[in-house]
């Protein structure tokens, strides 16, 4: 296959420290030609995972290493806010019956030791740390909650870690639990909350990351707790609490990265954005191909009609650009705009939880569509080609726009070519 004339892959990014003045530098052309402009809006530290998986804390464009440890992905997500106070200081909790707490006790997933143990003396399972929640409204809302557990030193089939939300009275109620042998997550009891949906990460060290989104009841206060079995212990470090909101058809936004809270107060972190790599040298040619390699979208709470978008376009000109549109629902879009008018060639319908290529190869009047390995579509049209294309952006165009993309980006590159169907599925093989 020829050489791309562009490619972004997170494993050769350099960093610029300013968040307003950040780069991703591009391995090909190295002219720098195809660098790409943004960075994290706004100052709060953004947590990334290291290539030891250590949460790490800075301002600057995010590599994580989670999703590959061998390559780190460039981390991008929407703006969210931590609504729980002293994410990691558990002595500002209220502590419910004989519950024991000790700070600075272990290593936490940040490499310092300032993780908390706390041990339930009580066999009647009532002992537990707890932090009341509001939310600005009495509708039906999600709410993703996520904390750092590691089992205690007394291990057993018998320790698994309970988290409970309830309001004051009880009158609805959610207890979930972690169970440390089966690495699950269950729904135990469920009154007005429930349990959409859950996610472990496994971490160095035995820590791990539960992650939950639920469906809240209408109720203005929850209260957060957690509940170690019976007359055992377990390490803590680092709980967050996002107030998504209603989302259109019930689409789920599960939790983000860790905002850290040192006071009593919430904390937001700005949305990640890159736009602009390349120029007119790169892009405005007789016939071009782009391959785009994501995983999960982190999704914003909007409608189904706002989608994400990747684009080739002519800046400023809402015609003349090539874009794959992304929308919360899952169904993805390939768009091919000129003065002449637009030609949308397919949807398909992705899962958005697993890794995604998608590669897109045009001329004056073909455009090809290939997505994990399949050619999704082979199209005639008569709109000629898109004139002065000169930038790919993570966006439609406007980086501040609705329709910024989030996610973790893997590769993407740029070819000045039609491909062939071979080398457009062999490029998109999962």
């Amino acid at each position: 296959m020829i050489e791309p004339k562009l490619a972004m892959i997170p494993s050769a990014v350099k960093l610029i420290s300013s968040p307003y003045n950040a780069k991703v530098y591009s391995v090909l052309p190295n002219d720098g030609t195809g660098d790409f402009t943004g960075g994290n809006i706004g100052f709060t530290p953004t947590a990334k995972y290291n290539e030891n998986l250590l949460v790490e804390f800075g301002l600057e464009p995010r590599l994580d290493w989670y999703s590959n440890q061998n390559c780190p992905t460039l981390l991008m997500e929407a703006e969210r806010t931590n609504t729980l106070f002293y994410s990691s200081q558990f002595d500002t909790y209220w502590a419910q019956q004989d519950i024991t707490l000790l700070g600075n006790i272990i290593i936490s997933p940040d490499g310092l030791k300032n993780a908390w143990k706390i041990t339930s003396n009580s066999s009647n399972g009532s002992g537990r740390l707890s932090q009341s929640v509001f939310r600005n409204t009495y509708a039906q809302t999600y709410e993703n909650y996520s904390i750092f557990v590691k089992r205690g030193e007394n291990g057993g089939v018998s320790d698994a870690l309970q988290l409970q939300l309830n309001t004051p009275n009880q009158a609805n109620i959610n207890i979930t639990e972690f169970d440390f042998d089966t690495k699950e997550i269950t729904q135990l009891l469920t009154s007005g909350i429930y349990l959409d949906e859950s996610r472990v990460r496994e971490l160095p060290n035995d820590w791990y990351r539960l992650e939950m989104r639920y469906t809240m009841d209408l109720s203005y206060q929850t209260i957060f707790s957690i509940l170690p079995a019976n007359n055992t212990n377990v390490f803590i470090w680092g709980t967050q609490r996002e107030q998504t909101g209603a989302i259109g058809n019930g689409l789920g936004v599960m939790p983000s990265s860790y905002i850290p809270t040192s006071g009593a107060s919430s904390v937001t972190r700005g949305f990640d954005f890159f736009n602009s790599a390349g120029d007119s040298l790169l892009f405005d040619n007789l016939e071009g191909s782009l391959f785009f390699d994501f995983e999960e979208i982190f999704d914003q709470f909007l409608a189904p009609s706002n989608p994400r978008s990747v684009s080739i376009v002519n800046t400023g000109d809402i015609q003349n650009r090539i874009t794959i549109e992304v929308y919360p629902d899952g169904f993805v879009f390939f768009q091919y705009r000129t003065t002449l008018g637009t030609f949308s060639a397919l949807s398909i319908l992705i899962n958005k939880k697993q890794r995604n290529k998608f590669a897109l190869s045009w001329n004056q009047n073909t455009f090809k569509v290939s997505h994990n390995g399949t050619m999704k579509s082979e199209d005639s049209h008569n709109l000629g080609l898109p004139i002065a294309l000169n930038s790919l952006n993570l966006d439609d165009g406007n980086p501040f726009a609705s329709s910024k993309f989030y996610g973790e980006i893997n590769d993407i590159r740029y070819y000045d070519k039609l491909l062939s169907n071979t080398d457009l599925t062999q490029l998109t093989a999962i």
